[in-house]
């Protein structure tokens, strides 16, 4: 097993990590766009690591993951009820994106929501077990849009389309908020790992940049590199692309380094 829990640009990191073999986690706080702190922390680092808690929590060790998921999901709404939070107004809901997966033996089991993802890597390629939704694209495409023509202020000049995204959340994309309308947006089962080389689980800190945002993500470029140069290789290579992109002109993305959470199990 190696893992990567990393720092992006950001103030702190609002992704979280659990490693508790046979479990393996990851979450993505989202930031609210109210700019609020609670305890001198963020909305989305308490997002993440209240999910965190009710996965690491030893008493649901048997638990059916998607059932744990759920009571994660829970988890995030009472702690926003206990922070005083205005769980009406969707700019200041606290939110994370989640993947998990355990190793029974010879299957995977696994749950997610959101864009953290699971990757299941075989010597003949790929595959995610469960469907990866961006629900940032359209924003990324006028990112680039904006790019193009000379804008500079890009996310001061999106804050709107921003915002209405937001507005989407457990209604047009998953995420673990506290409203039960997230368990519609759950993807969970379990696949054989007959054949199956390495399992990734990771936040979208891990996804290699690109040029163009509307096309889907190589992930069998990010499985080659895990394959041939392990998780490390494929997380210098994702810093050393951003580090030539520092103003996210070339590669439309939000900040420079987004934080990163990920394990990769080799079987």
């Amino acid at each position: 097993m190696h893992s990567v829990y990393e720092q992006g640009s950001g103030h702190c990191n609002e992704d979280a990590l659990l490693c508790a073999s046979p479990l393996y986690a990851v979450f993505d706080g989202a930031s609210c766009l109210c700019g609020n702190m609670y305890k001198g922390a963020s909305g989305a680092w308490w997002a993440a690591n209240t999910a965190r808690s009710v996965f690491a929590d030893a008493r649901y060790a048997d638990m059916p993951l998607n059932q744990l998921a759920m009571r994660a999901n829970r988890a995030v709404g009472a702690a926003m009820r206990q922070h005083g939070v205005d769980t009406g107004d969707p700019l200041r809901v606290w939110s994370a994106s989640m993947a998990a997966f355990r190793v029974r033996e010879d299957v995977l089991e696994y749950v997610q929501i959101g864009d953290s993802l699971i990757l299941c890597i075989t010597d003949k390629g790929c595959f995610l077990p469960a469907p990866y939704h961006n629900h940032d694209r359209e924003t990324l495409c006028r990112w680039r849009t904006l790019a193009e023509q000379g804008v500079r202020n890009l996310r001061i000049a999106l804050h709107d389309h921003i915002c209405a995204v937001r507005q989407g959340m457990n209604r047009t994309y998953g995420v673990l908020n506290g409203d039960d309308r997230a368990q519609d947006f759950l993807h969970w089962g379990t696949v054989p790992l007959h054949g199956v080389r390495h399992v990734l689980t990771f936040t979208d800190g891990l996804h290699l940049p690109a040029e163009s945002p509307q096309d889907a993500p190589d992930f069998s470029a990010l499985a080659a590199l895990v394959s041939r140069q392990g998780l490390h290789g494929l997380h210098a290579a994702v810093r050393h692309a951003e580090c030539g992109d520092p103003q996210c002109l070339r590669y439309p993305r939000f900040k420079t380094h987004d934080d990163i959470a990920a394990v990769a199990v080799t079987l």
